[in-house]
């Protein structure tokens, strides 16, 4: 699908869509799958740190506890939105590191359901909300959609 993007001034270029630069040199833009993955992955980072602060207050005589709870809070958040932006800037390995850590969540999950770990009930809503926002951005990443977009940023060939 063809689209005309105004490089600025009377440049104009003409670019596929599905495919990537064209005779210019100008990107596509990202697909609709990849802008709302990117969306929630965002959505995914705040949660995590309100994870993490929910998880710090909730141990609050124990402060050594705490911290580290809302400082992994963070870090996770920081995963996220680094996974969010290789996405965003067609990098396939934010893709790849995006589902490995969905993989790694899911466990997670499954122990926290499965009582294996004692979660406080408001830690325990955010982990299932953060994981449905992860299945949700795992099933964009992996569109057929946004497969071509990585595709055509990709800087090796096949």
């Amino acid at each position: 699908m063809a689209r005309q993007i105004d490089l600025g001034g009377n440049a104009v270029a003409q670019m596929d869509t599905m495919t990537g630069p064209d005779k210019t040199g100008a990107q596509a833009p990202p697909p609709d799958t990849i802008v709302r993955a990117v969306r929630l992955m965002w959505v995914g980072a705040a949660l995590a740190v309100l994870l993490g602060l929910v998880g710090g207050a909730n141990e609050v005589h124990r402060p050594v506890v705490a911290a580290i709870s809302v400082a992994s809070g963070v870090v996770v958040g920081g995963i996220w939105w680094l996974v969010a932006r290789a996405c965003q800037r067609g990098r396939g390995t934010g893709r790849v590191v995006g589902a490995v850590f969905f993989a790694l969540s899911t466990l997670g999950m499954v122990q926290s359901l499965s009582g294996e770990l004692h979660v406080e009930t408001a830690a325990l809503v955010i982990d299932i909300l953060s994981w449905v926002v992860g299945l949700g951005a795992m099933v964009l990443l992996w569109q057929r959609d946004s497969g071509v977009f990585f595709d055509s940023r990709r800087t090796f060939p096949r």
